[in-house]
């Protein structure tokens, strides 16, 4: 994975960890931190000032995707082969994992809430707040 300077246009960093594709990139609200997650079921926490390796928290296989609590304070990592972490936002503390009944293809966070979607056209909504108790599925299908 590469770090690009958007003024110069420069190489900034080269940060080395990913064996196949990286799905996503968040950015920790505060911008010091980066979670690169990819398709060969890892996710990396980088330091973004730095460029330097923090974690590689475990427990994913096949593509994963991540995102950042609005308030930076951890990290939500989901996979393709349906489970779901929630994670110290320095990768370093496993706080709950799930399993869900279909692979998993999106994963974005607001407020107290996670939305998980999935390969079954449907959505869950986990509440961090409630030791991430599911709230609710809605299926986007017929």
């Amino acid at each position: 994975m590469r770090i690009w300077s958007a003024v110069s246009g420069e190489l900034v960093a080269s940060l080395e960890g990913h064996t196949r594709w990286v799905t996503g990139v968040p950015v920790s609200p505060d911008g010091t931190r980066l979670a690169s997650a990819g398709a060969d079921g890892t996710v990396h926490v980088w330091s973004a000032a730095a460029g330097e390796l923090v974690a590689s928290p475990e427990g994913h296989s096949g593509r994963v995707w991540g995102a950042f609590s609005p308030d930076g304070t951890r990290l939500a990592s989901a996979s393709a082969y349906r489970t779901v972490a929630l994670w110290a936002s320095d990768g370093q503390d496993a706080l709950c994992r799930l399993v869900l009944g279909a692979s998993v293809v999106a994963v974005a966070w607001e407020r107290s809430t996670i939305a998980i979607g999935t390969a079954a056209a449907e959505v869950a909504l986990l509440d961090v707040l409630d030791r991430a108790r599911p709230l609710t599925s809605t299926s986007a299908g017929p």
